[in-house]
């Protein structure tokens, strides 16, 4: 999956980052209860496609292509016995659940050990009913009466995860890395970029998203590249302070961040990318609000990406973001 993708790259530059240090120790993660359904899709034009649930109501439809990933995000119902959702113009889920194998214990959570409580449980069959769903100006349509899926459900745990989790810094002195990230949003339509960059392995994450809620679906397109170094930094300590980054396809064309003293941040330039149904969109100019922020540590380089806009943007619960109501439409925004 694309959204785990994400996860790994930014997890990459992040902990390439981290010096190693015996002295650590490991951290705890609880894990609480919870109801999950997972159904993979086919779906036109080159898409795969999939529905996963959180909880007895949040529905989402996700659908990846190489560097692309778009959520859809609903209420519905979800029970260990089925789903049903409704996704207004965009299409309905209406499926039962019937399982074709008893249910098995599942594995750990990835890094984790040593975990206390009961085991998780997961049960396969199919699911059976209608899906159909067409996304904006037919980039994808899926149209599927049974496909195999699974439900599992999770109960309380308590595990332990690796002690480089907690990897404190041990180098007086490191390459130099950074975060920018830059937002506009107006009449219910987001705009985000952001971009981190490792100085420790040369490799930056660039990510934009396009957050919008049509007829109370919330809509979320991300597009992502793993990039070589694309930071063009003027020296540290100098003002103004001022990066001009050309990130790698899918992105189009540049940006410039400018700080200068007693004056707001500005974020000028080409940048652009193409979100499926939602045509070119521009990620630069006057009504963007930016930030930049440079470290020499791995300590700063963490408080950076804490910081960060970007870090949402990897790890964001699709449906948990708000906007307007109000029902809105792609075509507003201004086009290049």
């Amino acid at each position: 999956m694309i959204r785990v993708r994400l996860v790994f790259a930014i997890g990459v530059v992040a902990a390439l980052a981290l010096p190693a240090t015996s002295a650590a120790k490991p951290a705890y993660t609880v894990k609480p209860k919870s109801l999950h359904l997972k159904i993979p899709l086919p779906a036109s034009n080159g898409y795969s496609a999939s529905i996963r649930t959180s909880g007895h109501r949040q529905v989402v439809l996700t659908f990846f292509q190489g560097s692309y990933q778009i959520t859809y995000t609903t209420l519905g119902e979800v029970t260990r016995k089925g789903i049903s959702a409704d996704f207004g113009k965009l299409g309905h889920v209406s499926l039962r659940f019937r399982a074709k194998r008893p249910p098995e214990a599942l594995p750990l959570p990835f890094l984790m050990r040593e975990c206390k409580g009961r085991k998780s449980i997961e049960e396969r069959g199919v699911f059976l009913g209608s899906v159909r769903f067409r996304g904006e100006r037919g980039f994808t349509r899926i149209r599927s009466h049974r496909v195999k899926g699974q439900v599992q459900r999770f109960y309380r745990r308590v595990c332990k995860g690796p002690s480089w989790l907690r990897a404190s810094a041990s180098r007086a002195s490191e390459p130099e890395s950074s975060v920018v990230s830059a937002e506009a949003g107006s009449d219910g339509i987001k705009r985000t970029f952001g971009s981190v960059e490792s100085g420790a392995i040369g490799l930056a994450v660039d990510v934009a998203t396009l957050e919008s809620k049509v007829d109370g679906v919330a809509i979320v397109k991300t597009a992502f590249t793993l990039d070589e170094a694309v930071f063009h930094l003027s020296p540290l300590g100098k003002s103004p302070v001022k990066s001009r980054m050309t990130p790698a396809w899918p992105f189009l064309g540049s940006a410039t961040y400018l700080a200068e003293a007693d004056r707001p941040a500005t974020w000028m330039g080409s940048l652009s990318v193409r979100f499926p149904g939602s045509g070119q969109v521009p990620l630069a100019g006057p009504e963007f609000d930016a930030d930049l922020c440079r470290s020499s540590s791995t300590n700063e380089f963490i408080r950076c990406q804490e910081e960060s806009e970007l870090v949402r943007l990897l790890t964001h619960d699709s449906g948990s973001h708000s906007h307007s109501s109000a029902p809105t439409t792609l075509n507003s925004l201004p086009l290049p």
